[in-house]
């Protein structure tokens, strides 16, 4: 039993550690945080947590169209118990705040949110139609008229290029190459699509 509260503890310390750094990298000191704080208790009211319906609301202040809101609320639910606490939410906007550098500390918790963002079912993995989503979002980005045959194709020969195995890729064998692959064509460019999301 000590042992197991000891790990709970070393665990719970790097999780604040990792938070710091994302919270640092997106310059959100403790007045950007106070403000962001003071609307989410404006908008939940009596509520300490948002659901999904309060999220829109949330998301629409900053100019967000409704239909984007459930795949930012999956992506913000780091508890994955599907209400968004305050320090989610502000962890949230900064991981995806354009200040926010790729190849830093906080790379490996940005490619997560990203991850959670693309993976719809919630399964811990990215099928095929997730993975071409978020190949498309990226394509999209430098082409916007790019047809879906080339996202389909684009698709298929980065999921040979990262080793895309029976129509999956499981999230622990994506997050280790974000860091390594900060400079990488791919990942800034998802990076920029999940911040210009706004």
């Amino acid at each position: 039993r000590s042992c197991g509260c000891n790990a709970k503890i070393v665990y719970s310390s790097i999780q604040m550690k990792m938070h710091r750094y994302l919270l640092d990298a997106a310059h959100f000191g403790p007045r950007e945080q106070s403000m962001i704080m003071e609307y989410f208790d404006r908008v939940c009211g009596a509520q300490n947590t948002a659901s999904l319906e309060i999220f829109t609301q949330l998301m629409a202040g900053f100019g967000f169209p409704p239909e984007q809101a459930p795949d930012f609320f999956r992506a913000f639910d780091i508890k994955k118990d599907n209400e968004i606490t305050s320090q989610e939410f502000i962890l949230g906007l900064a991981a995806m705040d354009p200040n926010t550098p790729h190849g830093s500390s906080s790379a490996e918790m940005r490619c997560r949110y990203i991850f959670r963002y693309y993976d719809k079912n919630l399964d811990g993995k990215l099928d095929f139609t997730e993975f071409c989503h978020m190949v498309g979002d990226i394509q999209k980005l430098k082409n916007p008229n790019i047809s879906a045959e080339d996202i389909h194709e684009e698709a298929v020969q980065l999921a040979k290029s990262v080793q895309l195995r029976r129509q999956i890729l499981p999230l622990p064998h994506r997050v280790p190459h974000c860091r390594g692959h900060a400079k990488s064509s791919a990942v800034p460019a998802l990076s920029s699509d999940f911040r210009n999301l706004r």
